[in-house]
């Protein structure tokens, strides 16, 4: 669960203080101006006449300041649509998948970084086992490690859907003898043979880093499923991070469903996607 606090303060003591107000009153009677002249001719003949007031310090048990803490509290998958009834676990749609796949600030750098551990691996890239946790229906990473060399590549699937899209594509690209499509969540499943991974690719991270399961996935994986888990060359990611910052934004409104749906949020973050939508 993420929370987030701030304290909003109040200072109730007010110093004594005179404040002189300025009263208009008309000599002549002011009238809605016809043009720029108008107006400044009739704002001549206004006059003014000041009126001050004094301002009385409060009651000394009310001069203390006080605190109001501000709280708000939501799971990470809250807002999302997810794959089983108690919303647990993060879906995505086919469309969802296309935009992640084409995003340029992300796939190139995965696929970059799939490629230096195979081509950095003692041996050469053909005797790496790959684990690819969360493939989705296209296995863009497993086809990435099969294609530059991989031996062996396990791609963990948890979406029925997802995972029979991901045979066909793998069976299109003609990499069934590489890429092993496992159904199921990571947790629930042991490679085959209780064969051990050399790295794990895991692209299961959020707008807020958890919200895809990955500290679940990983901490299992970590026990189970890989040769040397604690050594970073294991993972891709190695390392993931969530930065957060209260903000606001006045023309929130103008954007609307389809695209922005504001009552799923229900107190959960904005959170915006690689397509730039809400």
């Amino acid at each position: 669960m993420h929370t987030m606090t701030a304290p909003y303060r109040r200072t109730s003591k007010m110093l004594s203080c005179c404040i002189t107000i300025a009263i208009m009153t008309t000599v002549h009677g002011f009238s809605a101006p016809s043009t720029r002249r108008t107006a400044i001719e009739q704002i001549r003949t206004i006059s003014f006449t000041p009126f001050v007031t004094t301002l009385l310090p409060p009651p000394r048990d009310a001069a203390a300041a006080e605190t109001t803490p501000i709280f708000a509290a939501w799971n990470a998958v809250d807002g999302l649509n997810s794959l089983d009834s108690e919303k647990k676990i993060v879906s995505f749609d086919k469309s969802a998948y296309q935009a992640m796949m084409n995003d340029q600030s992300r796939t190139p750098l995965f696929e970059q970084a799939i490629i230096n551990r195979l081509k950095s691996a003692e041996g050469g890239p053909e005797g790496q086992v790959v684990l690819d946790l969360g493939t989705g229906p296209f296995a863009l990473f497993a086809v990435v490690a099969a294609k530059n060399g991989a031996g062996k590549v396990y791609a963990i699937e948890a979406s029925k859907e997802a995972a029979a899209s991901a045979r066909d594509t793998v069976k299109k690209l003609g990499f069934e003898d590489k890429i092993t499509i496992l159904e199921g969540f990571s947790t629930d499943i042991s490679l085959p043979g209780g064969e051990k991974a050399d790295f794990a690719i895991a692209e299961i991270v959020g707008s807020v880093a958890s919200e895809e399961g990955a500290y679940a996935t990983i901490s299992d994986a970590h026990k189970r499923l890989l040769k040397n888990p604690s050594d970073t060359k294991s993972w891709i990611p190695s390392r993931i991070q969530t930065y957060a910052a209260p903000a606001s934004y006045s023309l929130h409104n103008l954007f609307k469903p389809p695209e922005f749906d504001w009552t799923k949020l229900d107190g959960a973050p904005v959170r915006f996607n690689c397509r730039d939508e809400g």
